[in-house]
């Protein structure tokens, strides 16, 4: 045997080395062999076994105005007002609170240094909107007018103006004349 030949064993020593992942590919695209496939589909993440599943979440109800849901009417007491005081709080850079009692009456709770001073706007015969003073309130007195109902609201107005019709301070026929304004407000 030639020395420079290969023993005869060897050539079934001799294999192929494995491919490399990018050799594979590479030959794939040049044979045409190659053909894109669909995305494997995303599976929602499963259970742990022995785990209770979760019920759906409720939706609200869909209404005729597509997914906004109508809000729930108050119920009226026995007066025929709502069960709170119905306040906002204005705008502007001094604290006040308006209270709407109907749609041509609301009363303007305005902050000053001795107190909360309640006053009365309506809308007369001209469409203007007069403003009248009508009393003060500590503020222990607001804060329990916000949690109460407006005719109770309205009580405490009427009480607040007798005191100050009684003390002699403003005109009478004038405070009468609100007085009695405030007092179908009430009803």
């Amino acid at each position: 045997m030639r020395a420079d030949a290969a023993p005869p064993h060897a050539s079934a020593l001799m294999f192929e080395q494995p491919k490399t992942p990018a050799a594979v590919l590479l030959d794939a695209l040049n044979s045409g062999g190659f053909r894109a496939s669909k995305p494997a589909p995303i599976q929602p993440p499963r259970e742990p076994l022995g785990s209770i599943p979760k019920p759906p979440k409720p939706t609200p109800p869909k209404t005729d105005l597509g997914s906004i849901p109508k809000k729930p009417v108050k119920p009226l007491n026995a007066e025929g007002m709502t069960g709170k005081l119905q306040v906002s709080k204005s705008r502007g850079q001094q604290e006040s609170f308006t209270v709407t009692a109907d749609d041509s009456h609301t009363f303007r709770i305005r902050l000053t240094e001795s107190g909360y001073a309640v006053v009365l706007r309506w809308k007369d015969a001209e469409g203007k909107r007069p403003e009248r003073y009508l009393c003060y309130f500590s503020k222990a007195e607001w804060k329990k007018a916000q949690r109460d109902s407006l005719s109770a609201f309205v009580a405490l107005v009427l009480i607040k103006l007798n005191e100050r019709k009684a003390s002699g301070e403003g005109d009478a026929d004038k405070l009468d004349a609100l007085a009695s304004r405030v007092r179908a407000v009430g009803t």
